[in-house]
Formats: C-alpha cells, sequence, structure tokens
C-alpha cells in the first residue's frame, strides 16, 4: 500500500489513529489472555519450573516479536497498512470504520481483501 496517508483528510486520519490504538489494545489484551492460559497450563503440568519459565519465556519473546513487527516503526505512511492488517485479525472490526471517508473505507477493505486471499 503506497503512502495514501498523506492524502487523508484531518478528520480520516484522527480516526484511523484512533482505530490503531484500539486495536494494539486488543492484540495486548489477547496477549496476556494467552499468558495467562498458558501459566494455567503450566502450573498443572509436570514440567521442571526451569521448563515451565523457559516455555513462558519464549510464547513472551514470540509475542513481542510479532508486536514489534506489527507496530515499530509506526509512521503516517504506515497507518492504512496497519489497520488492514489489525481488520484482517479481527483486532478491529470493520463496522468501526463507517466513521471514514467512503473512499478510504474502500482501499481499507482493499487491502484487507489481499491480505485475506
Amino acid at each position: 500500500m503506497y503512502n495514501s496517508y498523506q492524502e487523508l483528510s484531518k478528520k480520516d486520519k484522527k480516526i484511523v489513529r484512533e482505530l490503531i490504538d484500539k486495536g494494539i489494545a486488543e492484540d495486548f489484551k489477547r496477549g496476556m489472555q494467552h499468558f495467562d492460559q498458558l501459566i494455567q497450563e503450566l502450573k498443572k503440568s509436570s514440567d521442571t519450573p526451569q521448563d515451565q519459565y523457559y516455555k513462558l519465556f519464549n510464547e513472551v519473546r514470540d509475542f513481542d516479536k510479532q508486536i514489534g513487527r506489527m507496530y515499530d516503526g509506526r509512521t503516517g505512511s504506515r497507518y492504512l497498512g496497519i489497520l488492514a492488517n489489525q481488520i484482517a485479525q479481527d483486532l478491529v472490526n470493520v463496522s468501526e470504520l463507517e466513521d471514514l471517508s467512503p473512499e478510504v473505507k474502500e482501499r481499507l477493505l482493499v487491502h484487507v481483501k489481499l491480505i485475506t486471499e
């Protein structure tokens, strides 16, 4: 997706930033739920505490890498791509795009379709 952020109206830019922030919060929430579930499973396992720690550590490290790939360098030129990825991962619902201009909404949906196919 080319740098179309500069072509967005101020209203669209604000909405896109807010939706991305909401998606980031949901991403972290899901990560924490996953870690909680893993901890509960590890408590029941017969693994040594050291093995349990390594499993948890590896999950946190992998999640951190995923978050870094998705959100590091979060500049305006990447906003529409980030939002499209969040929609594709169901972090942001398509119904939340209703306040965007029809042109921006259409560009996002085309990008989401390309990601999910």
